[in-house]
């Protein structure tokens, strides 16, 4: 018969019952507290982010119209020198163009998204990319800078300088709100120069830390030369308003643009510059020639013709352009700054 293995029970301690454990618990307590308020602290430690620089994951993109033009006081278009195409009378323009009265509140938001809505619906859909973008990561740019929902018509015609200093603010208002995140700025038209002047004359180094890159579509960044600008200067001040006299290739304030390329030693990825313009050959109002600056990187193209009669609006739905503008913006890693 097999044996039966038992093992003996410790003898008890008298007075050792239920009593006899109160001991260890109590000293057990202090150690579960100091867990407990440890915890806390421990997952903080973990959630911590691994740096506190740019984040070039985490990317918005600020767009930034161009000026209402305004047609009320147009003038007869001037004859043109030989070889450049002659400007209609009376030309035909969409509402997302003349925006309405002078007066009248535009949204920003709702006013972005009608001048640049087949750009956003094409970057968030980008495929083969490293970079997505959702509803969320876009900001508008406001013509008052006291106001970042709305601005007037007329605001859009107020100095550039003006207008660039609102950016600056409304930049650091962005960046405040996300330390981490970085931005891409995409300007049509008159747009595109403020987000140059901006980034040429405005933006501190540390501020451009969180620039990816900067795109610019049918701008005038470059300026009228003469005598192209003597000819188109009494069109275009109608047109532009206050910013027509800074136009000119000349003007001091172009020249201070045409620094913009300069803020940086090479764009991001395979990009030459952290600049990039895009120039329709056929547009009207801009000639591509004058949408491009020295040292920025960016194509000029036949874009076709546009939803307006100075063909200023084609560039913001050409397959070509916005195909350039989300290899742009879908780039990973930042640009190097110039030291």
């Amino acid at each position: 018969m097999a044996a039966t293995q038992y093992i003996a029970s410790p003898p008890m301690v008298a007075g050792a019952g239920r009593s006899g454990r109160r001991p260890m618990r109590r000293a057990v307590r202090p150690i579960c507290a100091l867990v407990a308020a440890l915890m806390p602290l421990a997952l903080a430690a973990c959630a911590w982010p691994a740096s506190t620089g740019p984040d070039w994951h985490q990317r918005r993109v600020i767009l930034l119209t161009g000026v209402c033009l305004s047609t009320v006081h147009l003038p007869p278009p001037p004859p043109l020198p030989p070889g450049l195409p002659e400007l209609p009378a009376a030309p035909r323009l969409p509402s997302w163009l003349t925006c309405g009265s002078d007066d009248q509140p535009l949204d920003a938001r709702q006013h972005a998204l009608e001048t640049f809505g087949s750009l956003v619906g094409a970057l968030e859909h980008l495929h083969g990319g490293a970079q997505a973008y959702h509803d969320g990561d876009f900001r508008y740019f406001s013509y008052d800078p006291t106001n970042l929902a709305t601005y007037t018509p007329a605001d859009t015609r107020q100095s550039l300088d003006t207008a660039a200093a609102a950016l600056e603010r409304e930049f650091a208002t962005w960046h405040h709100a996300e330390p981490r995140a970085t931005f891409d700025l995409v300007g049509h038209s008159l747009g595109g120069v403020i987000a140059a002047l901006w980034v040429a004359a405005y933006a501190t180094p540390d501020e451009l830390r969180y620039v990816h890159a900067m795109v610019t579509l049918d701008s005038p960044v470059a300026g009228y030369p003469q005598p192209l600008y003597g000819y188109l200067a009494p069109y275009l001040a109608p047109l532009f308003g206050d910013p027509a006299q800074a136009l000119s290739a000349s003007a001091a304030l172009m020249r201070r643009v045409a620094a913009a390329p300069s803020r940086w030693k090479v764009g991001p990825g395979h990009y030459l510059s952290a600049v990039y313009d895009i120039g329709n050959l056929r547009d009207l109002v801009v000639p591509a020639f004058v949408a491009t600056l020295p040292g920025a990187d960016g194509i000029i193209d036949d874009l076709g013709l546009g939803p307006d009669d100075l063909n200023h609006g084609a560039v913001l739905s050409a397959p070509k352009a916005l195909t350039a503008v989300g290899g742009v913006l879908g780039t990973t890693g930042g640009p190097q700054l110039a030291t």
